[in-house]
């Protein structure tokens, strides 16, 4: 550890050093002294230490206190540092929050104190690189069936890091399990896999999600204008894997086409799209988001549902300037009904409650 020199020494005669202390003195000349020159300053040690002490006594304080000074803050530097890279990679928590309190427990500010940021679990660093490393054939049906372009193919899939499984769902209404444990290997598990057409109920599942032991899928009715569902099920379990059981169906806004938890999986975003439907007129339903929340209660059904309304976004042309695509607007409702020539359009009813 560096240290400052010090010039803190006694006063000495030009051709001695003289190390004083309450019990002894000791004298050093270029030539060895008589017993005469010791007897004479024995006698004075007291007084020569006393002297000596007083001399330099407050220099060696000063000169002390800053050297200490400086070590302190050459450590604290040390401390930071290394405490900064052991709390970056065990910290959790919420993102964005932070801790004002320094190592040790202490809330006072001091050196050697750190503010630390809580990051969310998930790394939010991009990937720089992609390399294959395994590829895995979804079947269309239930554990079975493989074809290439089925209409009735793979929707979406999502990936268990923790138990590492990987969840599939098909338009006709299955939901397939792949082990992962060997991700240069990975293979179908069918006796895993979930039949959902008794919950669908001729809908069409739109997204899979899994966090923390619970297995979300949306579905879009055979209706899409009607409200929507989001099952709730247990994910599989590496020490015991079960296949997964439902624990609760969730109505939603209509068209829940994809859906996502939070990194803490307390709460459940659904974007309900809201599409339209056209037959003897349009019928097109509002877009909307819900927030599923409380959803590790004691009971899955105590989950609660947050309508989160997009009217407050702006009319057409704020919406516009906003950089938001407006497949149907007002005006063109209005031209396509009233200028077209098309006799058989019509947005009457939509165009009356449009907002």
């Amino acid at each position: 550890m560096w240290m400052a020199p010090s010039r803190c020494l006694l006063p000495v005669p030009l051709a001695a050093l003289v190390l004083v202390s309450t019990q002894t003195a000791v004298v050093a000349n270029a030539s060895a002294p008589d017993d005469s020159m010791l007897s004479s300053l024995v006698p004075r040690r007291e007084n020569a230490a006393t002297a000596a002490i007083a001399a330099v006594a407050p220099a060696c304080a000063a000169e002390e206190e800053q050297a200490s000074m400086l070590q302190r803050q050459a450590g604290s530097t040390l401390m930071s540092t290394e405490a900064a890279a052991t709390e970056r990679s065990s910290l959790q928590g919420p993102v964005g929050s932070f801790a004002e309190e320094g190592f040790g427990g202490s809330s006072a500010r001091r050196l050697g104190a750190t503010p630390r940021f809580r990051t969310a679990e998930a790394s939010t660093r991009p990937p720089v690189a992609f390399e294959l490393r395994s590829r895995v054939y979804v079947p269309f049906g239930v554990g079975e069936g493989f074809g290439f372009g089925m209409s009735s193919r793979g929707q979406q899939v999502s990936y268990d890091a923790e138990e590492h499984f990987l969840y599939t769902v098909a338009e006709r209404g299955a939901l397939n399990v792949f082990d992962y444990s060997n991700s240069s290997a990975p293979i179908l598990a069918p006796e895993l896999a979930v039949d959902l057409s008794a919950f669908v109920l001729g809908g069409v599942p739109s997204d899979v999600e899994v966090c923390r032991g619970l297995l979300f899928v949306s579905v879009i009715p055979a209706d899409s204008v009607e409200d929507g569902t989001v099952l709730i099920l247990s994910a599989v379990k590496r020490a015991n894997p079960t296949r997964p059981e439902s624990l609760a169906n969730v109505t939603v806004g209509p068209s829940p086409d994809h859906i996502l938890p939070n990194a803490h999986c307390t709460v459940l975003a659904v974007a309900n799209q809201g599409e339209g439907s056209y037959e003897a007129g349009l019928r097109d339903p509002e877009g909307s988001v819900d927030l599923i929340s409380n959803l590790h209660s004691e009971s899955p059904t105590q989950v609660e549902v947050h309508r989160v309304s997009l009217r407050d976004l702006g009319d057409d042309e704020d919406l516009i300037k906003k950089g938001v695509h407006l497949p149907l607007p007002l005006n063109a409702m209005v031209y396509w009904q009233d200028f077209s020539g098309f006799a058989d359009v019509n947005f009457t009813q939509v165009r009356t409650d449009y907002r």
